[in-house]
């Protein structure tokens, strides 16, 4: 099944409409420099081995930073 970032519990972001984007909406962070949100969410299927697709979009002078970390720990 798919996940969309706009369906998990948002701090400090918005959900925001756009065609580009899988489903029409994504989620945004801030406007300030520094500012920082949190997507999270619990996934509930069996445990295994799955692919996990993230995509973003850089802010417009190139300077964001995006992470993922599962149970806790920083992803690669």
């Amino acid at each position: 099944g798919t996940t969309q970032a706009e369906a998990l519990s948002l701090s400090r972001c918005r959900v925001e409409t756009s065609t580009a984007a899988q489903g029409g909406a994504l989620v945004g962070v801030g406007g300030v420099n520094g500012t920082t949100g949190t997507a999270q969410g619990t996934f509930s299927g069996p445990s295994g081995t799955y692919v996990l697709k993230v995509a973003y979009w850089d802010e417009n002078d190139g300077a964001a930073t995006m992470g993922l970390r599962v149970a806790g720990q920083p992803v690669d």
